[in-house]
């Protein structure tokens, strides 16, 4: 059985901490999602194209990502230059190449959180947040034991909206 054990930190600190203690704790797939904002003026930033990799990537002074295989930036046009690591960036770069190669855009960031394993019904307030500022973490893991792990780690720190969902086959990959 695969879950995926997921959070939203409110502070850089926070996050910080959440991704040392899950990297101590021996979790490997752990995926970070966040806007990237101009900081002097706390905005998205926007990228020009809709849908492809950016680079550049400022990383909002989260210092463990260099603990999370893989950081890339996307484009969305909701939610302007997104960062991702882990797991997830594969899950956004897939659902952006899919839209495109169909011809339509992914409808929202939400679309893209529900092919990472969020429910639908909390992608949409988990997008919500991103925008906002808030960083998402998502912890895939194997057993329920983890699955107790994790949602600790994640109270210890203070970290709002935990929850868990049990994942089938990922939408995009």
């Amino acid at each position: 059985m695969k879950c995926a054990v997921y959070c939203l930190s409110a502070t850089q600190t926070q996050a910080n901490r959440i991704i040392r203690t899950l990297h101590s704790a021996k979790f490997a797939e752990i995926s970070v999602l966040f806007t990237e904002r101009d900081e002097r003026t706390a905005t998205p930033v926007h990228a020009e194209a809709y849908g492809h990799p950016v680079s550049g990537v400022a990383t909002r002074n989260i210092k463990p990502l260099d603990l999370i295989s893989g950081i890339g930036a996307v484009h969305s046009a909701e939610a302007g230059r997104l960062v991702a690591g882990g797991p997830m960036l594969t899950t956004l770069y897939g659902a952006l190449a899919a839209s495109r190669e169909s011809g339509s855009r992914v409808n929202s960031l939400a679309d893209c959180l529900a092919g990472a394993g969020i429910p639908h019904y909390e992608a949409r307030r988990y997008a919500d947040e991103i925008i906002d500022h808030a960083i998402l973490i998502l912890v895939q893991v194997h057993n329920p034991s983890d699955i107790e792990r994790v949602e600790l780690i994640f109270h210890a720190a203070g970290a709002d909206g935990i929850a868990c969902a049990t994942q089938l086959e990922p939408l995009y990959s």
